[in-house]
């Protein structure tokens, strides 16, 4: 079983409705607040990885 950990973040409000309202319309299928900013989070990640900011080079 894969044990995985947690972090809080705040947001401000003004990004948070616009990702709910991103979520009320269905649009890609993000059913989440958490499955959407994961998301972006992964790519901004792999984006700062391909350019050579990271030392680990991870795919996540």
């Amino acid at each position: 079983m894969h044990d995985t950990m947690y972090k809080t973040v705040r947001l401000p409000k003004i990004l948070t409705d616009e990702i709910d309202e991103i979520i009320a319309k269905n649009f890609q299928g993000y059913r989440s607040r958490a499955e959407f900013i994961a998301e972006a989070i992964r790519e901004k990640l792999n984006e700062i990885n391909k350019k050579g900011g990271l030392k680990n080079e991870r795919n996540y």
